[in-house]
């Protein structure tokens, strides 16, 4: 966290910003240069009002929780709405509800922008431009699957039998391999254009969930997903081009979370991401991401392409809470002599200096599902390739194409233990992991291996003593409040932190940075009492993507 004077950063925060007198706190005045409070809006948006000062801006309104006055199970609905009204209020047009982040998303001059920095209600206000993307670069054969020995895990009677993955992309057609014999396509939904049914106008998502689920029914058994038997859910929130909206990610992320019992979703594939334009400490995405991981749901996510520079991984794979995963081309052969991880990969260290990515999976050249008449179809015919049955599968490259992989050996290992909690999982993917040579920025924990994971008798807890975002925090307040606080240091910053309660607390970075997150009881949290759908959800316009530009500008031909 930085603050600004006269509109200017000046370097980390270093001073005390909230003083705690006798069992109260004095909250400190906002800095505000010419009538703008800078340090609440994204460095992003920044950047685009000073390039365009009379434009309008797609934005996303987060909004401060009623300290003091918890709201109960409404809370964070009750914040989108009001975000809603503000921008109605402020000459803009409102767009969504985002719930699960208490914020909404909208239209608003750069005056009126300005005018809500000021506004105490207002947490952070960010740029919801169309900068995430499908993460790709991209013989009649894959190796992965022995590579990661998928196949001794299918050995044991393993296939992610009744485990859920959602695939938060740019949809899911209804090919053979997940719909025959019997469909595990169990449900669409889409927010880029509302349209209801199995349909992938961008081919991207049909091929991401055929790595994690498809069972070989087009090629006679030839290509097989890692996890054969699991169940997809597709929730498209990439256009047919490969973009998306920060907005359309953090609802199609907060309809997960509210259905993840309805489908027994326990996995959440994002295999897009941007380029962060701040630590994942103030990432409205990351803090999705945070919420979803918390409330049970593993959430695997693409580390990027922009390698092989340092500090390259994309958002939301920096949020250090979830499972970034990095690429290894496999060469072809069934030899990990021969692995070396690709230029694109991208590589740690994070903005706050975490290792990144977590783990390792095939990215190279990998033969999947093909979506018919769809955008990358048309785009690289190159790529379609005929199985013996003469059906078409597809080939594609990436951390795209590592990540599913990951997601389908979590649900190899959902499957067996059914009771494993995403830090446990983690923990066991990471702990079982084949050695690579590299260094912990570039290669993580090493190559992800199904068969050790599922065989290992390992149980540990990895995200241990991370403190999470700050909007994760902010949202956080009316579902963990009245629970006992524990402090990492009763003595922190010369404050008698064992005698502040959740009504005389300053609830701000100085009390996240202290408090033992690790003790709350999350399980015992009252995630399906939020009420994050009391709006309807195609009330308001569909969050409008851009499709000019270049699209999926990370596809990039290695053959």
């Amino acid at each position: 966290m930085s603050i600004r004077l006269l509109g200017r950063k000046i370097g980390p925060l270093f001073l005390i910003l909230s003083l705690f007198i006798g069992q109260g706190s004095v909250l400190p005045t906002p800095i505000h240069a010419n009538g703008v409070d800078w340090d609440k809006i994204d460095d992003a948006l920044e950047a685009a009002m000073a390039e365009n000062p009379s434009g309008k801006f797609d934005v996303i309104v987060e909004m401060e929780p009623a300290i003091g006055s918890p709201q109960g199970p409404h809370g964070n609905a009750n914040r989108a709405n009001a975000a809603l009204r503000l921008i109605g209020e402020h000459k803009g047009v409102p767009g969504n509800s985002l719930a699960l982040v208490g914020a909404a998303s909208g239209v608003l001059p750069r005056g009126k922008i300005i005018a809500l920095s000021t506004k105490p209600s207002v947490a952070h206000i960010y740029l919801n431009d169309a900068s995430f993307e499908a993460a790709d670069v991209g013989d009649f054969s894959n190796v992965y699957p022995g590579l990661i020995r998928a196949d001794k895990a299918w050995e044991l009677g393993y296939t992610g039998a009744g485990v859920t993955v959602a695939v938060l992309d740019s949809g899911v057609a209804p090919a053979n391999d997940l719909t025959q014999p019997t469909s595990r396509l169990l449900a669409s939904v889409d927010f880029v254009s509302g349209q209801t049914g199995h349909r992938d106008p961008g081919g991207h998502g049909t091929h991401v969930a055929g790595i994690i689920a498809g069972n070989g029914y087009d090629s006679n058994g030839a290509l097989k997903g890692v996890a054969p038997g699991a169940n997809i859910v597709s929730v498209r929130v990439i256009n047919g081009h490969g973009q998306a909206t920060a907005s359309s990610i953090i609802r199609g992320i907060q309809w997960v979370v509210e259905n993840r019992d309805t489908y027994n979703i326990r996995v959440m594939n994002l295999s897009l991401g941007g380029r962060p334009s701040a630590s994942y400490q103030n990432d409205l995405l990351a803090a999705a991401v945070e919420m979803a991981w918390k409330a049970g749901i593993v959430v695997v996510t693409a580390a990027g392409n922009h390698g092989p520079g340092v500090g390259s991984i994309s958002t939301p794979g920096h949020d250090p809470f979830n499972i970034a995963v990095g690429a290894i081309d496999d060469k072809g052969t069934p030899d990990p002599s021969d692995d070396d991880v690709p230029y694109f990969s991208a590589r740690g260290p994070t903005l706050v200096g975490d290792h990144k990515p977590d783990i390792l999976a095939p990215g190279r050249k990998i033969l999947s599902l093909y979506a018919l008449n769809s955008y990358l179809d048309g785009a690289l015919p190159g790529r379609r390739m005929l199985s013996s049955l003469s059906r078409p599968y597809f080939r594609l490259t990436g951390t795209s194409m590592a990540a599913p992989v990951v997601s389908g050996v979590v649900a190899l290992l959902l499957q067996k233990k059914p009771n494993l909690k995403p830090d446990q999982v983690k923990y066991i993917l990471a702990n079982t992991a084949r050695n690579v040579s590299g260094n912990s920025d570039t290669v993580g924990a090493g190559v992800v291996d199904a068969y050790a994971a599922l065989t290992s008798n390992q149980m540990g807890v990895a995200n241990t003593g991370i403190r999470p975002s700050d909007s994760f925090a902010r949202q956080m307040y009316d579902l963990m409040y009245g629970q006992p606080l524990s402090w990492k240091d009763p003595h922190y910053m010369g404050i008698d932190w064992e005698n502040l309660a959740w009504d005389n607390l300053a609830w701000d970075n100085l009390a996240w940075d202290n408090l033992a997150w690790d003790n709350l009881a999350w399980d015992n949290l009252a995630w399906d009492n939020l009420a994050w759908d009391n709006l309807a959800w195609d009330a308001g316009e569909w969050d409008s993507i851009n499709e000019a530009g270049v699209p999926w500008e990370t596809v990039i031909e290695l053959d």
